[in-house]
């Protein structure tokens, strides 16, 4: 819930790190949490539209391969 609420209420570069953070270790904790994956990919994806990743190439993969999951 964490990382959800960083990505929806924090549109920074800070905001969207903390999210990856936090989404990251709920599935590291249980990595069959789908919702999770759900986040990554949605935070992921926005990093790269919204200009807060240096590789957005690398973002766009991440996207895909969290919302495969």
């Amino acid at each position: 819930m964490r990382g959800r609420y960083f990505a929806a209420n924090y549109y920074t570069e800070d905001g969207y790190r903390k999210a990856l953070h936090y989404l990251q270790n709920a599935i590291d904790d249980d990595p069959a949490y789908a919702l999770a994956y759900s986040g990554l990919a949605d935070t992921y994806y926005d990093t790269s539209n919204f200009g807060f990743s240096s590789e957005p190439s690398h973002a766009e993969s991440e996207s895909r391969s969290a919302a495969s999951r």
